[in-house]
C-alpha cells in the first residue's frame, strides 16, 4: 500500500477562546478569537489572527473604566524537530486599544508590537486541539484626556489562546 505525498500547502481555520494579562492598571482580558493558517510545507507556517478582548472594569485615574482590545496579528512558526507537536513563532501584533469611564470620558490608541509564541497541537482527525502561549511588546502608551490619564496599556502582555482548528484544503 502506497502511502500519499505530503501536500505542500494546507489551509486552515480555527476559533476559540482567547486571553491576555499584563501588569499596569492591573489588565486582565479574555474573548473569543478567530484565525486562518497556511501551512507550507511539512516545517513552515504561517497565521493571520484576530481577537476581541473585553477586560474586567478597573479603577484609573478618572475613576471606573472599561477597556476593550481589538488585536490582529501574522505570525510565522516552525515546527520543533526534536518535539513534533510544538511549534514556535515570531510576528507581529497591531492592537487598538479603546477606553469609556462611567464618567463618559473615552480615548483610544492604536499599537503595534512584536510577538513570541509557542503553540501545541494535538490532531484529532480533521480537527487539530490548540494551545496557544503568547508574549507581546508594545511601546507603553497611556490614553488620556486633556486633564487625565484614563488607561495605561502595558508594555509586556502576556496571553493563551485555547482552540480547535480544522483543514480546509
Amino acid at each position: 500500500m502506497a502511502s500519499q505525498p505530503a501536500r505542500m500547502l494546507q489551509l486552515a481555520f480555527g476559533g476559540g477562546a482567547a486571553g491576555s494579562a499584563g501588569r499596569a492598571n492591573n489588565l486582565v482580558a479574555a474573548g473569543p478569537s478567530l484565525w486562518a493558517r497556511a501551512a507550507l510545507g511539512p516545517i513552515a507556517a504561517g497565521r493571520l489572527s484576530g481577537s476581541y478582548l473585553f477586560s474586567r472594569q478597573g479603577v484609573g485615574d478618572d475613576g471606573p473604566y472599561r477597556a476593550q482590545l481589538l488585536s490582529v496579528a501574522l505570525t510565522l512558526s516552525g515546527a520543533l524537530p526534536a518535539l513534533p507537536a510544538l511549534r514556535a513563532g515570531a510576528g507581529v501584533e497591531l492592537l487598538r486599544l479603546a477606553v469609556k469611564t462611567s464618567a463618559g470620558a473615552s480615548g483610544s490608541a492604536l499599537l503595534v508590537g512584536p510577538l513570541v509564541e509557542l503553540e501545541g497541537r494535538l490532531p484529532l482527525g480533521r480537527l487539530t486541539l490548540i494551545l496557544l502561549a503568547r508574549g507581546t511588546l508594545h511601546r507603553s502608551d497611556g490614553i488620556e484626556t486633556d486633564t487625565t490619564l484614563l488607561f495605561h496599556h502595558p508594555t509586556v502582555t502576556l496571553g493563551v489562546v485555547l482552540g480547535v482548528e480544522f483543514e480546509v484544503l
